[in-house]
């Protein structure tokens, strides 16, 4: 039987960060709930790295991206922009059922699921998630680091009612990224 596996990325860089540059949208207007310019050339390069992952990652089946509410959770469009790419060039729809604040529905959708799914979000939440999947004991970190926008999270079983199995991985896609440890 094929693992079960949920991987969950932080979208792309951000105004206000390290790297330099307003928000942007696809068309080049400016917004601050948009990727900057790193944020971007980190999206495409994520379309590249998840065609054919090294392990213990995955192509995903399915991927699913934090969507935006003004009225009950983020404004952010980072999440979206960050993986639109990926499930053009896989030819996937992109699941925005969730928004930020409905970590734990979202965790509910996708711990029966079977197969590989990817999960955009953003970074205060994503341990919320992974709590709700797998437990407070999975092994994750309790928190975000909120300067890391290169890390992939990953919880892996083999069966329905097995222990999930933590992982962190290093995407080391962009000059800068950490590319060991």
């Amino acid at each position: 039987m094929p693992p079960q596996r949920v991987m969950l990325i932080r979208h792309g860089e951000k105004p206000g960060g390290a790297w330099p540059g307003r928000g942007l949208t696809e068309k080049g207007v400016e917004d601050k709930e948009s990727l900057v310019i790193r944020g971007w050339q980190r999206a495409g390069a994520l379309a590249l790295f998840f065609r054919g992952p090294p392990a213990p990652l995955a192509k995903p089946q399915r991927i699913y991206a934090s969507h935006r509410d003004k009225m009950d959770g983020s404004k952010s469009r980072r999440p979206v922009q960050t993986v639109t790419a990926l499930s053009q060039l896989l030819k996937l729809d992109l699941l925005l059922d969730f928004t930020k604040g409905q970590e734990t529905a979202l965790a509910e959708a996708l711990a029966p699921l079977t197969g590989d799914t990817l999960v955009c979000w953003q970074h205060e939440a994503i341990p919320a998630i992974v709590a709700a999947i797998a437990g407070k004991n999975s092994g994750a970190p309790s928190s975000w680091a909120p300067d890391r926008f290169d890390l992939v999270w990953t919880l892996t079983r083999h069966g329905p009612g097995e222990a999930w199995k933590f992982e962190q991985s290093l995407q080391s896609l962009l000059p800068g990224d950490p590319t060991g440890g």
